[in-house]
């Protein structure tokens, strides 16, 4: 489980910071279609972008912080 937790946070990383440190728009749709908030597209990029990154990454690491911690106590409990 550990290593799918963490591989699935890097290809979050990957994509959040692509998305956050892009010099443009990815998704041509959004300088296509209206914008009824009227948000620049690269700001609305940049904030999904960053909301991805740190949600994302505690989806995924506070299990796998909670699944070692709880490995660890069990490796120590097999000692004593």
């Amino acid at each position: 489980m550990l290593p799918y937790l963490v591989g699935a946070d890097i290809v979050n990383t990957a994509l959040s910071a692509f998305l956050a440190f892009c010099n443009r728009p990815v998704y041509g749709y959004y300088l296509t279609q209206p914008n009824p908030f009227h948000i620049e597209p690269m700001a609305d990029q940049v904030v999904g972008a960053v909301i991805m990154w740190v949600a994302g990454s505690l989806v995924f690491l506070i299990p796998a912080i909670l699944i070692t911690i709880r490995l660890l106590q069990q490796d120590s409990n097999l000692r004593l």
